[in-house]
């Protein structure tokens, strides 16, 4: 199987976490696959590098490198375009050259795997023209939003209409793309991500917490991950319960979150460590008592399935993809997206009873376990629709 694998973040150094879970979905392949990987240039990266010898990284420029920017950042291409609009020149040469790159590739693949909207709308256009089928897979950042739903939505149907298949990472957002357009709702399918071996290996060693408790959040600093919510939410609990919050993660509200620690007057108990390496994570999580996630939209986030895995009990906001993995009273704690106060009283209801939130824990990870929520396994689902599209498209050419 000769596969290439469009996708506009990828982790190009062993420190970075770019579209880390694209990666770990590779590393779950036969080594008798073929992964070229297309990506952007990042300018950051000067030297590019490989887990696999079956797995090849070719990127692709699209202006001089102080102007490339616009991916390989935390929020991608939204969050740069948000913080600069002259971005928004650069998008036009950042798509002519992604399409001039991926038909250049096409013609040498069995199959293309499109990571995102714009990247299926692109491979679904050389598919097209080269006869190569393609696999897009929708995530978080996808979910049409805002004053940009009308380009979303537009981009999601262009995706639909080329790809031959098209994979959401949770069912909420399948059953709601099959609503949308109902036309394709053949072509849609759900397949979860999963977890490493290590992280299900944490969940056996917890120990009951000590006086401190320690909160853990993994994402990127930008606006949809509600971090400022959980910084309000632990305003004045340090006296009853003391705690340490630590955000594992980095972004343009960086500064601004730290000032708000500052105006709550928890600035010693949070650590903001900015962006860490994918192998430093586990360790991250093993030292945890609780888990946070207070983002506004995800698709399925990784960071709750590893920490579920983990063992650790995970208070989260109430929305969809997240609810379908932490259930309210046996996994964890779901508070009404944006209210903080709802935070609170959750995390307070965590550290008020160490050892029900130590059930929590355990059984999340039975649930990731009984699942079967780990890379191998979403790695043979991928194989498995890859033969069939590949099937599919030599049927029509006989």
């Amino acid at each position: 199987m000769r596969l290439l694998v469009l996708t506009t973040s990828y982790p190009l150094t062993p420190e970075s976490v770019s579209g880390i879970f694209v990666k770990r979905l590779l590393l779950g392949f036969p080594d008798d696959v073929e992964c070229q990987v297309l990506t952007p240039y990042d300018p950051c990266a000067s030297v590019i590098y490989s887990d696999k010898k079956n797995i090849r990284i070719n990127t692709f420029r699209y202006a001089p490198g102080f102007l490339s920017n616009l991916a390989h950042r935390p929020g991608g291409i939204p969050v740069a375009l948000k913080q600069n609009r002259f971005f928004y020149l650069v998008v036009p040469f950042f798509l002519l050259t992604m399409l001039v790159a991926t038909f250049r590739h096409a013609r040498k693949v069995d199959v293309i795997h499109a990571n995102w909207a714009i990247s299926g709308a692109i491979a679904g256009f050389a598919g097209w023209i080269t006869g190569t089928p393609v696999v897009t897979t929708l995530r978080g950042s996808d979910i049409p939003q805002g004053k940009a739903r009308f380009f979303s939505g537009w981009l999601l149907l262009k995706t639909l209409s080329l790809s031959t298949r098209v994979v959401t990472v949770s069912e909420a957002f399948a059953q709601k793309m099959k609503q949308e357009f109902p036309c394709f709702a053949d072509k849609i399918m759900m397949i979860e991500n999963g977890v490493g071996d290590e992280f299900l290996s944490i969940a056996a060693t917890r120990i009951t917490p000590g006086k401190v408790i320690n909160l853990l959040s993994i994402g990127s600093l930008i606006p949809r991950k509600g971090m400022l919510h959980i910084l309000e939410a632990l305003a004045g609990l340090a006296k009853e319960h003391p705690f340490i919050l630590r955000l594992a993660g980095d972004g343009p509200l960086r500064e601004q979150l730290e000032k708000k620690a500052r105006e709550l007057g928890i600035e010693k108990q949070v650590e903001f460590l900015g962006s860490v390496d994918a192998e430093k994570i586990p360790a991250l999580l093993k030292q945890a008592h609780v888990f946070v996630l207070a983002s506004h939209w995800e698709g399925r986030p990784n960071a709750v399935l590893e920490a579920m895995a983990a063992g650790l009990p995970v208070i989260a906001s109430d929305i969809d993809g997240v609810n379908e993995l932490v259930v309210e009273g046996q996994t964890g704690l779901l508070f009404r997206d944006g209210d903080s106060d709802a935070l609170r009283e959750c995390i307070e209801r965590i550290m008020a009873d160490p050892a029900q939130a130590a059930v929590y824990g355990q059984a999340g990870s039975l649930r990731i376990a009984e699942k079967g929520l780990q890379w191998r396994n979403t790695a043979q689902r991928y194989m498995q629709l890859y033969r069939t599209c590949s099937a599919v498209e030599t049927g029509k050419k006989g």
